[in-house]
């Protein structure tokens, strides 16, 4: 059997409740000319309007229950769970 790092097996044992999730969309709020969506990072609830930068983050695009979120180069499609 092949060997495997620290990180790799550490990884392999935690539960699926501990996966790594940065941002939570909590809500999206739109209007006639803007949108905003509610996201969690990091225990801390910031409202992000669409095309102004807020704590490093962008919101780029809302939908259906969806919102495109920039966090420098990444981008990250939440979905309201």
């Amino acid at each position: 059997m092949p060997t495997t790092n620290a990180e790799t097996a550490r990884a392999a044992t935690e539960p699926a409740t501990g996966l790594n999730r940065p941002l939570t969309l909590l809500g999206i709020y739109t209007s006639n000319d803007s949108a905003r969506a509610l996201i969690r990072r990091d225990g801390t609830n910031i409202m992000l309007d669409q095309g102004m930068p807020q704590d490093g983050l962008t919101l780029i695009g809302t939908g259906d229950g969806w919102a495109m979120v920039a966090d420098g180069q990444t981008r990250h499609r939440l979905v309201i769970g």
